[in-house]
């Protein structure tokens, strides 16, 4: 549960850092400096940043049904009317005004993507 709740408080700093207008590599260089490692303990990179802070998960949202394939086959993308959504699956941990925000100033960003912040 700690680590949980340690995961949360740097997603909602990241979104934070976002919402106050902080781009993708930046936000990497920083959580780089200050020792915060990913979830599987590399290097924050810039793509890293945008795959998190799009991700409607951190809202409470979770699909099931994406993608079709496997590690053995090539995964494929489903349209989005073939995703289920899972109901009280995951619970949010950022308000749904902040994400739409951000997702807002992704799309006005020039920050398209994505390089190294190592």
């Amino acid at each position: 549960m700690a680590f949980f709740v340690y995961e949360a408080r740097v997603v909602q700093k990241i979104f934070t850092m976002r919402d106050e207008g902080t781009g993708f590599y930046n936000i990497a260089r920083a959580l780089n400096e200050q020792g915060i490692p990913t979830k599987a303990g590399s290097k924050w990179q810039a793509f890293t940043i945008k795959r998190l802070l799009t991700n409607p998960a951190y809202i409470g949202l979770t699909y099931f049904g994406r993608t079709s394939g496997s590690r053995k086959t090539q995964v494929v993308n489903k349209d989005k009317k073939d995703w289920k959504l899972l109901s009280d699956a995951t619970p949010p941990i950022i308000s749904e005004d902040l994400f739409h925000r951000v997702q807002e100033k992704i799309k006005q960003s020039r920050d398209a993507c994505c390089y190294s912040a190592s």
